[in-house]
C-alpha cells in the first residue's frame, strides 16, 4: 500500500493489483453517532442519505445515471464512527467515479423538498428496525451501555431527531467533519495513479485544515436493564460485558475467544444450546471494538419459556469456556481467521475498505501478512487473558424484547 498524505491532512490510500480491469473505491469519513449531539441524533445518516439527491452540477437523475453507465455499484452506509461511500469500476471509468463521489460529498444541494422527502424514507426505515425483535434488543442494549454518550445513540435518530432535521442542521454538521484531515480514500486494483491524486487534489487539495481532528473521550460500558416486552413469537436476549477498543493488543486473541465461544456453527454455545438442548434458534457471540472502548457478550432468540435456562446454559460457557480451550479449537480458529483473510483479500472492494477503516480509525494499515502474523502469535494463554478482561462480571448490561420479566429476574441470574 502507497499511503499519500495532503498538506492539509487529506489522506489517500493506493493499492494496485495486477491481472484485473477494474478498481474499488471507497471514500471514508469521521462522521458517525460518535461525534453526534443529542439534537443532531441521526445526522451522518440523513446526509448519506442526501448527498444522492444531487449537486450544483448533477441532478438525481445524473447521479444514477452516471453511476448506471460505470457498472451501478455506487453505494454508501453510515457506522457508529464513520460514513462509507464506496464503488466499483472498469479502469477507464476510475476517473469519472472519483469526480462523481467527490462532486456528490463536495456540492450537495440540500433542497428542502429533498429533505423532507428523506425524512419519510427514515423513519420507515426506523419503523422496519423496531419490527426486528434482533435489531431492536442490539439498539436498546448500545443505548444502554452507552447512555449519555453519543456512541449509544440510534444509526438512524430518532422520530423527533430525524423531523426536526434542516438544511443548516446538515451543512453546519458537514462543515466540520467533511473535512480533510478526517477523510480517507482509498483504491485498489487498475487505475491511473497520477489521475487519482490529480482528481483527488482538484477536490480536496484545496480545502483548509478545519482544525477538527477526530477526537473522543474514553468511556466503559454501563450496566443494567433494557427491557421491552413485545407481542413477537421469540424472546430476544443479549448480556454485554466491556469489550476491548480497537487499539487493544489482545483484540485478536479477543476474536478467537468469541469465535470459539459462539462465533461458529462448531462453538460451544451453538453446540450445547442449540444442538443439544434445543434452547434457542439463533444464538451467537459478538464483539464491538471502538475508538477508545467495547462491547462484548451473547444474544439469541428462543421461546419466552427458555429465558432462565438458556442465560444459565450461556453464561455458563462464557465464563469456563478460557480455562478449558483446546490446542485443536485455537488450531481450527487459526486456519478459519486464514482462510478468511486471504479470500477476502483477493476482493479489490474489501482491499479498499481494510485500508480505508484503519487509516481513518487507527491512523496505521496492517496488511494481509501483518495480520497472518498476529494470528499466529495467538496462543492459549492470550486468548485467556483476553477473555478475563471481556467476561468481568464487576458490569454487566441485559436487553431484552419480547417476553420480558422485571429487572430482579434476570439480575439473580447474572
Amino acid at each position: 500500500m502507497e499511503k499519500i498524505v495532503f498538506d492539509n491532512g487529506f489522506t489517500v490510500a493506493l493499492s494496485p493489483m495486477e491481472g484485473v480491469r477494474s478498481a474499488a473505491v471507497s471514500f471514508f469519513i469521521a462522521a458517525g453517532n460518535r461525534f453526534e449531539t443529542e439534537k443532531l441524533c441521526g445526522v451522518s445518516h440523513f446526509i448519506e442519505h442526501m448527498v444522492f439527491k444531487g449537486t450544483k452540477t448533477r441532478t438525481t437523475e445524473m447521479i444514477a445515471g452516471q453511476s448506471d453507465i460505470m457498472g451501478g455499484q455506487l453505494n454508501a452506509y453510515t457506522s457508529k464512527e464513520y460514513t462509507c461511500f464506496y464503488s466499483r469500476a472498469l479502469t477507464e471509468h476510475v476517473g469519472r467515479t472519483l469526480h462523481l463521489i467527490s462532486d456528490m460529498i463536495c456540492d450537495p444541494l440540500f433542497k428542502r423538498s429533498d429533505i423532507e422527502t428523506e425524512k419519510g424514507v427514515i423513519l420507515e426505515e426506523i419503523g422496519m428496525y423496531e419490527d426486528s425483535p434482533e435489531e431492536l434488543c442490539a439498539d436498546m442494549l448500545t443505548a444502554l451501555c452507552y447512555k449519555g454518550q453519543p456512541l449509544g445513540f440510534n444509526i438512524l435518530g430518532t422520530r423527533e431527531s430525524v423531523m426536526n432535521m434542516t438544511g443548516r442542521d446538515l451543512r453546519g454538521y458537514m462543515e466540520k467533519t467533511y473535512v480533510p484531515e478526517r477523510m480517507v480514500v482509498s483504491v485498489c486494483g487498475a487505475y491511473d495513479r497520477q489521475e487519482v491524486l490529480d482528481i483527488l487534489k482538484y477536490y480536496f487539495g484545496g480545502k483548509h485544515n478545519t482544525m477538527y481532528p477526530i477526537s473522543y473521550d474514553t468511556v466503559k460500558c454501563a450496566g443494567g436493564f433494557a427491557l421491552c416486552r413485545k407481542d413477537v413469537e421469540q424472546t430476544q436476549i443479549s448480556v454485554c460485558y466491556n469489550g476491548l477498543p480497537l487499539s487493544s493488543p489482545l483484540k485478536v486473541p479477543c476474536s478467537f475467544f468469541s469465535t470459539i465461544v459462539g462465533g461458529a456453527s462448531s462453538s460451544r454455545i451453538n453446540r450445547r444450546i442449540r444442538e443439544e438442548l434445543g434452547l434457542a434458534y439463533s444464538v451467537y457471540s459478538f464483539s464491538s471494538s471502538y475508538l477508545g472502548t467495547g462491547m462484548f457478550g451473547i444474544s439469541g432468540g428462543l421461546a419466552h419459556e427458555n429465558q432462565e435456562r438458556f442465560i444459565k446454559e450461556a453464561l455458563y460457557i462464557l465464563h469456563t469456556a478460557a480455562d478449558s480451550i483446546t490446542d485443536s479449537e485455537i488450531e481450527r480458529t487459526r486456519e478459519q481467521f486464514k482462510a478468511g483473510l486471504v479470500l477476502s483479500n483477493e476482493s479489490m472492494s474489501s482491499v479498499a475498505a481494510s485500508m480505508g477503516r484503519q487509516l481513518l480509525l487507527e491512523g496505521k494499515y496492517t496488511d494481509l501478512g501483518g495480520i497472518i502474523s498476529e494470528i499466529d502469535a495467538v496462543t492459549a494463554e492470550s486468548v485467556k487473558e483476553a477473555a478475563a478482561l471481556v467476561t468481568d462480571r464487576v458490569t454487566v448490561a441485559v436487553s431484552v424484547v419480547g417476553d420480558a420479566k422485571d429487572e430482579d429476574f434476570y439480575g439473580s441470574l447474572l
